[in-house]
């Protein structure tokens, strides 16, 4: 089995990759307002049907969307080794994790998806932005349908060869939309007194 881990030395796009097994990937990184900026990734690894990688993510300040390309088999790893039951993630579906903790998966066979890093930073100064109260946190989903962040990944991903210097303006929108999305479904207000109202 083999295994890798995110570090703290390349930049967010490859440190991801390097997760995966992966070097060199195709990616964007976007900074549409101040500080936060936004690493879109493409993973592709092919391995035997029976391969096994396990998968870490050091604790981060940010969520990571795994927007799946191909039907992908994977299980959840916990802190001490136990483990859920490996399952398959429908091409097309998303997995929305908070990074603060830390993560681990282990994936049997071949991957293909799009990651998307997003800095919790970033969701306070899309708030900003907007008017709008700020999003205490996004809510975890797995193997969720999503046609919009589907959408978009589709978007992103006609973007990646382009020269960094000839990337379009609409990118930045498009990564604003993405986000105004990804708050509007997922996002969790924060709330200082009594119980939150969200589900």
């Amino acid at each position: 089995m083999n295994e890798t881990q995110l570090g703290e030395v390349l930049p967010v796009s490859a440190t991801i990759a390097a997760c995966f097994g992966i070097s060199n990937p195709k990616s964007l990184a976007v900074r549409p307002f101040r500080d936060a900026e936004i690493s879109i990734v493409y993973l592709h690894a092919t391995a035997p049907a029976n391969q096994r990688r396990l998968v870490r993510f050091a604790p981060d300040d940010a969520y990571l969307i795994t927007l799946y390309l191909v039907d992908v088999e994977h299980r959840d790893v916990y802190q001490g080794g136990a483990a859920t039951a490996f399952r398959i993630y429908q091409k097309r579906s998303i997995c929305l994790i908070d990074l603060r903790p830390g993560a681990a998966i282990e994936i049997r066979g071949s991957f293909e998806a799009l990651a998307f890093h997003i800095p919790r930073r970033y969701l306070d100064e899309l708030s900003a932005h907007a008017g709008e109260a700020p999003v205490g946190e996004l809510r975890t989903c797995r193997g969720a349908d999503d046609e919009v962040v589907e959408s978009l990944g589709a978007a992103f991903a006609d973007m990646f060869d382009m020269p960094a210097e000839t990337e379009p303006q609409a990118l930045t929108h498009i990564v604003i939309a993405f986000g105004a999305h990804l708050m509007h479904r997922y996002g969790r207000p924060t709330i200082s007194d009594g119980p939150s109202v969200m589900p």
